[in-house]
């Protein structure tokens, strides 16, 4: 009897390592890094759209203060999905840094509260919230970092660079 006992303990522990083993108790997610480095004098508002397997995602904001440089990490983008539709949207000072229709990517924000918005091109998020506006997105080239997520998709990373 004493025997059996052991054998269900160590059952149930191997079974245990192996379905951490298989589905992945892990921070090895999916990844993107974004380098902002505010040179301007105000305080700077940032906005990141990206493409999933079927719906799009937004979600703002990140706020970098005046002469600042911060590393925002965004979780949730597949890479190979995201690479070539990925984009941000900026406010400051002011101004306003966006894409437009001819080189830019249609995505939602909240131009007064923070957001993240599931949604899918040509459609309305999923999610509403009053006070929501379609925009077009600044195109960021993202790069590779050589590091892979839990599924072999490659982490990727992008600096953003606004001087006076």
């Amino acid at each position: 009897m004493k025997n059996m006992k052991w054998k269900v303990v160590f059952a149930v522990f191997l079974a245990a390592a192996i379905f951490i083993g298989v589905f992945g108790v892990s921070s090895a997610e999916a990844e993107v890094k974004i380098t902002v480095r505010n040179n301007r004098s105000h305080n700077m508002s940032f906005a990141f759209r990206w493409a999933g397997f079927d719906p799009y995602y937004s979600k703002g904001w990140y706020r970098v203060n005046a002469g600042e440089t911060r590393t925002i990490t965004l979780s949730q983008p597949n890479i190979p999905l995201s690479r070539d539709s990925f984009g941000y949207y900026a406010m400051g000072g002011g101004s306003t840094w966006r894409g437009n229709n001819n080189d830019g990517f249609e995505g939602w924000i909240h131009p007064t509260e923070a957001f993240e918005f599931e949604f899918f091109p040509g459609d309305n998020p999923t999610q509403p919230k009053s006070g929501m506006q379609k925009v077009f997105f600044r195109k960021v080239n993202l790069r590779g970092t050589g590091e892979k997520d839990q599924w072999g998709a490659e982490k990727g990373a992008a600096t953003l660079t606004f001087n006076p």
